[in-house]
């Protein structure tokens, strides 16, 4: 059986479910332009190089498309569903989830490779609260010698690190924010601010004289229940610790 999950012009995503009982599911993504199948190529090889990791999504196999296990919903939708009852996730389950994504992320790390677009929305939930990383249509695997992304292309938005907006960046220590994103996002229920840059007058005022958390937290009066953040929100990315560094 097949269901149509999501799309584009380009790309069509859908679930085959299989065997007794659909004990069988997976998910695959097909390219319908040259372009589209030259990405899902692209991201077929990183899938390939990250491996077989307990914390990003499993590459079931390949052809022409491709072929990825199948999960239950992404973080957003579980965080959006929460505020829309008006909860917050307990700190305890959003500690353990934050430990799976940085768990996913070192794992690429240590293999040089960059994710480009930690979020929310690419962090899915299966049974049982398996948590897997998702989506590497954008991360790139750099040399020992490459430490600089010169792109200002890749990520979304919401998500990105200020640093790379305007320049040439460490793509790891942008992980980092983004990773600092997702918390502040799964701590408060609500995103921190639209981009990290100083058209968005909430992130100037916050972050052009004192880069706490805190004061960001005192702005929207919210409780500040991530101290950690304060390490990980810091505008400058050399005071950032690396993502192996980072525990819960």
């Amino acid at each position: 059986r097949t269901e149509e999950i999501c799309s584009t012009s380009s790309v069509l995503v859908f679930r085959l479910t299989g065997g007794v009982c659909g004990s069988f599911s997976c998910v695959i993504k097909k390219g319908i332009t040259p372009h589209a199948e030259e990405k899902i190529r692209k991201e077929r090889e990183m899938y390939a190089k990250v491996g077989n990791h307990p914390n990003v999504l499993l590459l079931d196999g390949w052809n022409e498309f491709l072929m990825l296990e199948s999960m239950e919903a992404d973080l957003f939708h579980i965080v959006d569903a929460l505020k829309e009852e008006g909860k917050l996730m307990e700190t305890n389950h959003a500690i353990c989830t934050l430990r799976g994504m940085v768990s996913g992320l070192s794992h690429m790390h240590s293999l040089r490779i960059a994710h480009h677009d930690v979020k929310l929305e690419n962090t899915l939930i299966g049974s049982g609260g398996r948590l897997k990383l998702c989506d590497l249509d954008h991360a790139r695997q750099y040399s020992e010698e490459e430490t600089i992304c010169s792109s200002i292309q890749l990520g979304t938005v919401r998500y990105k690190a200020p640093e790379t907006f305007v320049s040439p960046h460490d793509p790891f220590s942008a992980d980092v924010w983004s990773l600092g994103v997702c918390a502040f996002a799964l701590a408060q229920g609500k995103m921190p601010f639209h981009q990290a840059t100083a058209f968005c007058p909430l992130y100037a005022s916050v972050f052009s004289e004192a880069e706490v958390v805190s004061s960001l937290c005192s702005k929207l009066s919210l409780p500040h229940r991530f101290p950690f953040l304060d390490l990980i929100l810091v505008v400058d990315p050399t005071r950032r610790p690396r993502m192996s560094e980072i525990c819960f």
